[in-house]
C-alpha cells in the first residue's frame, strides 16, 4: 500500500539523519530524554491515546532491567500505517525503539509482529547490527554490554493485539488479557517492568529527540483509507487536518461517486461522525467533541444512501467476534447488542432500539480486563442520535430505509415480525 503524503512535514517530522536522533539520545540523559519526549505532547498512535512520556517514565522508574515491547501486531480492521513503516522506513522504528529502550532502562526489545511484518522486522535488526535471539530471555541482567532483541509472531486475533494480551502470548501463553493492576510498567514481562508501544508512537521519537523543544516535531500522524474511496492507501496528515480533506480531497470520495453520508474515522470503537460534521479536525480532543474519536486513524466512509443500522451491526458483529470470553459482562455485551440489531433489523419490536443504548450503559458499569467492553458505546450512542430514522424504518418494515416501500410491505408490519 503506497504511502501518499497529504501535507509534506516530513514522514513523522522532518526526517533526521539516520543515527542522528539516537547518537543526541546517548548525549542526554534518560530522565532528558523523556522530558523531550514530554515537551512534543506524544500520545501512543496504538488507539488509546495514552502520553508517551508518563509509560516511559512509569517503566524507568523502577530502577530495575527493563523490557521494551514493539506492538507490530496491527489488528485493528483496514490498518495499514504500522506494516508500511517496517516496510519502507523499518530505521526509523528501530532508532525510535532504541531511544525508548534508554529511557527506561531495557535490555532486551522484543518486537511483537503480524506474520506479514515479522520478516521485514527480522531483516531490520540485521541491517542494525542487533543482538537477534531465538526468544526473550526470561531473566534480565543489568548492565549488558549490548541489548539483543527477539521477534515474535503476533496470533490473528483482535484481542492479541492488546498490551497485556501481547504479554501473554510473548511468554508462551494464549491471548487473554491480564488483570490490571499491576501494569506492564510495574511487572510486564515474567514480571519485569515492561513499556509497551506501538510502531507509529516509536517511530515518531527520532524526529522528537533531534528538534529539541519544537512541539510540532513528530505531530504528524498516519491515516488509512479504504477501498471504497477512489484513493485508498496510507497518507500522512496533520492534526489540523479535517476528516472532509481527508476523505474528499486526499482520498478522493467514495468510489461510487456517491455523496459522503457518515464516516467512522477510528475503527469499530469510533463514534459515527455525520456528513455536517466532517469539519472536525483530526485531533483527540476535536474528535471526543464531536462524539467520536481518532484510535489509529483507520478510516471508514458511508455513502448518504448506506443503512446506518447495518454499518453498526457489521461493526458490534466485529468486536464480538472479538471477545475473547474471559469477562462474562463483555461477552453478554457484545453478543446481546448484535442479537438486539438483527430483531430491529428483522422488523422490531421499535421498543428494542432502546435497549441496545440500555445494555450498553449496563456494561459501562462493569469493566473488563481490556478496553473491549467499552468499545461498543461511541459507535451505538452515534448511530441512534445521528440516523434515528434508519433503526425505526427497520423495525417497521424489516428492510433497510434506502430500499423502496412496496418491497417492505411485502415483509410485513411489526406485528408480524416480533
Amino acid at each position: 500500500m503506497p504511502l501518499a503524503t497529504a501535507e509534506r512535514a516530513g514522514l513523522l517530522g522532518p526526517e533526521p539523519v539516520p543515527g542522528a536522533a539516537m547518537a543526541r539520545a546517548l548525549e542526554l540523559s534518560p530522565e532528558a530524554v523523556v522530558a523531550r519526549v514530554r515537551g512534543s505532547g506524544l500520545r501512543g498512535r496504538g488507539g488509546a491515546g495514552f502520553p508517551a512520556a508518563t509509560k516511559l517514565e512509569l517503566t524507568a522508574g523502577r530502577g530495575l532491567p527493563a523490557y521494551l515491547v514493539v506492538n507490530a501486531a496491527e489488528d485493528e480492521p483496514g490498518s495499514g500505517k504500522d506494516l508500511h513503516l517496517i516496510e519502507h522506513q523499518p530505521e526509523r522504528l528501530i532508532e525510535g525503539a532504541l531511544i525508548a529502550a534508554r529511557a527506561v532502562g531495557a535490555a532486551h526489545l522484543v518486537f511483537y509482529a503480524s506474520s506479514a511484518a515479522a520478516a521485514h522486522v527480522e531483516a531490520a535488526l540485521a541491517l542494525a547490527d542487533l543482538d537477534l535471539i531465538d526468544s526473550p530471555p526470561p531473566q534480565l541482567e543489568r548492565g549488558n554490554a549490548r541489548l539483543t532483541a527477539s521477534v515474535v509472531v503476533a496470533p490473528p486475533e483482535y484481542v492479541a493485539g492488546e498490551d497485556t494480551a501481547a504479554l501473554e502470548v510473548i511468554e508462551g501463553n494464549d491471548a487473554i488479557p491480564r488483570s490490571r493492576p499491576p501494569f506492564p510498567s510495574e511487572s510486564g514481562l515474567w514480571g519485569a517492568p515492561t513499556a509497551v508501544f506501538n510502531v507509529e508512537t516509536l517511530a515518531a521519537l527520532p524526529a522528537i529527540i533531534v528538534s529539541g523543544d519544537d512541539r510540532e516535531a513528530g505531530a504528524s500522524l498516519l491515516a488509512t483509507l479504504g477501498a471504497e474511496l477512489r484513493a485508498p492507501g496510507v497518507y500522512e496528515v496533520t492534526p489540523s487536518t479535517t476528516v472532509r480533506e481527508l476523505v474528499e480531497e486526499i482520498g478522493g470520495g467514495l468510489a461510487t461517486g456517491e455523496p459522503t453520508g457518515a464516516v467512522l474515522p477510528g475503527g469499530p470503537s469510533s463514534g459515527f461522525l455525520f456528513a455536517e460534521q466532517l469539519g472536525t479536525a483530526l485531533e483527540r480532543d476535536a474528535m471526543a467533541a464531536a462524539g467520536s474519536a481518532l484510535g489509529c486513524a483507520v478510516v471508514r466512509v458511508y455513502g448518504e444512501d448506506q443503512c446506518m443500522a447495518c454499518a453498526l451491526r457489521e461493526q458490534l458483529s466485529f468486536l464480538a467476534d472479538s471477545c475473547c470470553g474471559a469477562c462474562p459482562p463483555c461477552r453478554m455485551e457484545t453478543s446481546m447488542l448484535v442479537r438486539l440489531l438483527d430483531q430491529i433489523r428483522g422488523g422490531g419490536p421499535a421498543a428494542l432500539i432502546g435497549k441496545l443504548e440500555e445494555v450498553v450503559g449496563f456494561a459501562a458499569g462493569q469493566g473488563g480486563r481490556c478496553s473491549l467492553i467499552s468499545m461498543p458505546a461511541l459507535p451505538v450512542s452515534s448511530a441512534l442520535r445521528l440516523f434515528p430514522e434508519h433503526f425505526e424504518h427497520h423495525a417497521e418494515f424489516g428492510v433497510c430505509k434506502e430500499r423502496n416501500h412496496e418491497e417492505a410491505q411485502h415483509v410485513g408490519s411489526p406485528s408480524t415480525q416480533a
